[in-house]
């Protein structure tokens, strides 16, 4: 992906949520997604084309966009009834980066469908599980409720950072996070902490390689996004976590503008602090029937 943007010039090449679709597909032992294969590649492309034609046609504030596309990916994992959520920040990621070529969704079908045919590899020579999708399990109608939910509660949130140019203390990575610890079936609420701290660590290992290597020296981009990558996967099996969403933050400062950087992983902290908490007392489990005789 790094490469392939370094030699053609096109930066929307790299598309963050790539390395965390990798990371639930490819590298974890199984998929944190109740989805089909063929899923992946349709909704993910369906999402990041919607995100560059709301940048190319909708002559509207970044704060509607976003809205609109958030609203969008939404309505996708109803009617698809999946919980597949990279497509959210697939959506949304080329109104943050202001995208317009259809470059990116191209490179979003390839990378995703080339993500797949890696896994069936994997899966053919017993490296790893062969994930089932089970359409029953995912219930529309609270999905529809819960999404509807946090798409009204996000444009409240959103309503400071986007006024003020504060843009990625909502950064796509965070509110995949958002979107994910809102769901009350989520393992990840019951270690909201830990959370924080992975992708908040995972934004400043991608900041300070790309600081050092790509701006300062200056090298190749390539060169921050390996040894980022290294220094991630060694913290993750440190730490004995491996969520999907901290491989987008770790990517997101590997092609923000030099200026904003540094600032990545605080915007990111300062997101989060606010996010998670919303999302879990907000979005309590539903509570069992009380039957009295």
């Amino acid at each position: 992906m790094f490469i392939a943007a370094q030699f053609s010039g096109h930066k929307e090449i790299i598309f963050p949520e790539i390395f965390a679709i990798i990371t639930g597909c490819c590298v974890a032992k199984r998929s944190p997604w109740n989805t089909a294969k063929y899923q992946i590649i349709l909704l993910t492309t369906m999402s990041g084309t919607a995100g560059v034609l709301a940048v190319k046609y909708l002559a509207l504030a970044i704060y509607w966009k976003i809205l609109i596309c958030l609203l969008f990916s939404e309505m996708l994992l109803v009617i698809f009834r999946t919980n597949f959520i990279p497509i959210i920040p697939a959506a949304i990621f080329p109104i943050f980066m202001n995208v317009h070529s259809f470059v990116y969704p191209t490179a979003v079908l390839i990378l995703t469908s080339l993500i797949i045919f890696v896994q069936e590899l994997l899966v053919k020579n017993k490296y790893r599980h062969q994930d089932k999708y089970f359409p029953k399990k995912i219930n529309r109608t609270n999905d529809f409720k819960r999404y509807i939910k946090l798409f009204c509660l996000f444009g409240i949130i959103s309503i400071a950072p986007m006024a003020s140019g504060l843009i990625f203390l909502l950064s796509p990575p965070a509110v995949v996070t958002f979107v994910e610890i809102a769901n009350p079936m989520s393992m990840n609420r019951h270690r909201p902490a830990k959370i924080w701290e992975v992708m908040f660590i995972s934004s400043l290992i991608g900041a300070i390689f790309r600081f050092i290597f790509n701006i300062w020296l200056p090298l190749p981009l390539i060169v921050s996004a390996l040894l980022a990558c290294i220094v991630y996967f060694i913290y993750c099996r440190r730490e004995n976590i491996l969520y999907p969403p901290a491989s987008g933050a770790l990517i997101m400062p590997l092609i923000l503008k030099p200026a904003g950087v540094l600032w990545y992983p605080l915007e990111v902290a300062i997101g989060l602090a606010v996010l998670i908490p919303v999302a879990i007392y907000l979005f309590n489990p539903p509570k069992p029937a009380n039957n009295k005789i």
